[in-house]
């Protein structure tokens, strides 16, 4: 899932895309699209859109209809109890990250992983938040072969 928002009209739409990918005999990774359509975010969680494309290969749904971040909050107190993989900083981009070990239930729920399982959480911080012209950063979660992240990218206001 993808979202946009509009901070003029105070609308939230994106799109949901879901895709398969699998090894070929040949050794090389197939991907394919099994569902795009259209979702938008309205009190407090997302919904698809009724209109959506025919080409589907798949029924289009949605795991979830609230995003992680809005079940799993992160404040410094919070990463202060978790221990540290790995910092990193790019002198190139200028982008920061850090990942961390966690072991949460509620977002082993969430990513349908068993009760009690670790898995890596890592925070990229974009360029322009760390010198403070907007903010960006992206939070994702790591288990084997699973992958999900959720980015959150913005202006400040101007004072």
């Amino acid at each position: 899932v993808v979202l946009n928002g509009d901070s003029n009209s105070r609308e939230i739409k994106g799109e949901l895309i879901k895709k398969s990918s699998v090894q070929n005999s040949d050794g090389k990774i197939e991907k394919e699209i099994l569902y795009q359509g259209a979702v938008y975010y309205r009190d407090g969680s997302l919904h698809l859109s009724d209109a959506t494309g025919s080409n589907n290969k798949e029924k289009g749904d949605l795991k979830h209809t609230r995003l992680l971040m809005q079940e799993f909050s992160i404040s410094r107190s919070s990463l202060k109890g978790l221990e540290v993989v790995r910092k990193g900083y790019s002198l190139e981009t200028g982008s920061a990250s850090i990942t961390y070990k966690l072991k949460n239930e509620q977002v082993n729920d969430y990513l349908g992983l068993e009760s009690g399982a670790q898995i890596n959480m890592d925070i990229n911080i974009f360029e322009p938040t760390i010198a403070g012209k907007s903010y960006g950063y992206t939070v994702i979660f790591r288990k084997d072969n699973l992958y999900h992240s959720e980015g959150i990218v913005g202006k400040l206001e101007e004072n």
